[in-house]
C-alpha cells in the first residue's frame, strides 16, 4: 500500500520545527529516521496531514561527554551508536543494544530519539534508557525540560510528549569502573523484536555487586525497571540461589500478554530466564575487567 497524501517540511532549525507543529496542531507528525512511522503510514494505520522532517536541524546529531554523562542527540542513528568509540568506552551497554536492532539497513536510518519517542516496549533503546534511568530532553513552545523514563513512558507506545513537543536529546550516565553489561533476547529470529529480553549493567567490588541496573523488554506495557530485583541483588554475591530468586521476582512482576509467539505463562518464565542470562554475562565481564 501507499500512504495517504501529506504535506512535507524539512525545517532548518528547531524553532522552525516547533512553529510548524503549532501551526499544524494535532495533524502533523515528526519524522526522524522513519523506520517505525513510514510502515504505519504505508498501511494507513497513521495518516498525518503533515510530516516535519528533523534531518536538517543542526545540533541533534552529536555525541559528547559532559560531566559524567553521554549527551546524545535525538537524530544519532543506531549504527553510529553501535560503532562509536566514545559510546563503546563510556556506555558499552548502549552500544551493544544498538547491535540487536533489526538489520544494517534499518540501523543506518533509524535514530535513538525516534526509537525512544515511539516507545515500543519490545525495543532496545527505550529499555536501556529505562534501566539506566537516563534523562530525556523535551523541547516545545514553552522551552525545554528533562524527564526521567518513569515520567516519560506511560504505557504501550504512549508517552508524555505533547503534539507540539520534540524529543531532542538523551543524557545517559557514563558506566563506572569494573562494570559488566549484557543484552539478552529471546526472539523468533536474530534481530527480530524480543518475545522477552533483558538488559543489565552491573558493578562489582570484591566479588559483591555494589550496583546493578536492569531493564526488561517485551513483557510489559512499557519498558520495565524491576526495582525490587535490583535491591535484592545489591550488596550480594551473585550465587545460583540469588539468580533463581531474582528470576522468580521478574516473572512475578512482568505483565505480558498472550499472542501468537507465546502464552502469558511462557513469556513470564522467559523473562526470568533472560534476566538470569544477562546477570551472568554482566557478572563475567565485570569479573574479567572488560570495562
Amino acid at each position: 500500500m501507499k500512504p495517504a497524501p501529506f504535506n512535507y517540511f524539512a525545517p532548518e532549525s528547531l524553532k522552525e520545527a516547533i512553529t510548524l507543529l503549532e501551526r499544524n496542531h494535532g495533524t502533523s507528525k515528526i519524522i526522524a529516521g522513519g523506520q517505525s512511522l513510514l510502515p504505519l503510514m504505508n498501511m494507513r494505520l497513521a495518516t498525518p496531514e503533515t510530516l516535519i522532517d528533523l534531518r536538517n536541524i543542526d545540533g541533534m546529531k552529536q555525541i559528547r561527554e559532559v560531566n559524567g554523562f553521554l549527551e546524545i542527540g535525538a537524530m544519532v542513528t543506531h549504527q553510529r551508536i553501535m560503532t562509536s568509540t566514545l559510546v563503546q568506552e563510556k556506555c558499552p551497554l548502549l552500544a551493544e543494544a544498538a547491535g540487536h536492532i533489526a538489520h544494517r539497513q534499518v540501523r543506518n536510518r533509524g535514530t535513538i530519539g525516534g526509537s525512544v519517542a515511539h516507545a515500543d516496549p519490545a525495543a532496545e533503546f527505550p529499555t536501556v534508557v529505562t534501566a539506566l534511568d537516563a534523562d530525556i530532553k523535551i523541547e516545545g513552545p514553552g522551552g525545554e525540560h528533562w524527564l526521567k523514563p518513569a515520567e516519560f513512558f506511560l504505557g504501550f507506545m504512549m508517552t508524555t510528549l505533547q503534539p507540539t513537543d520534540i524529543l531532542t536529546a538523551l543524557r545517559v550516565p557514563v558506566s563506572p569502573p569494573r562494570c559488566g553489561w549484557s543484552v539478552q533476547e529471546l526472539a523468533r529470529k536474530e534481530n527480530f523484536f524480543a518475545i522477552a529480553g533483558a538488559v543489565c549493567l552491573l558493578q562489582l567490588s570484591q566479588n559483591r555487586v555494589v550496583d546493578v541496573h536492569l531493564g526488561i523488554m517485551g513483557c510489559s506495557p512499557a519498558p520495565l525497571k524491576p526495582l525490587q530485583a535490583e535491591e535484592t541483588i545489591r550488596g550480594q554475591e551473585l550465587t545460583d540461589d540469588l539468580l533463581a530468586k531474582v528470576a522468580d521476582l521478574i516473572s512475578e512482576q512482568v505483565e505480558p500478554e498472550s499472542d501468537l509467539h507465546g502464552t502469558k505463562a511462557y513469556r513470564r518464565a522467559m523473562a526470568g530466564v533472560v534476566t538470569k542470562r544477562a546477570l551472568k554475562e554482566a557478572h563475567h565481564r565485570a569479573s574479567e575487567g572488560r570495562q
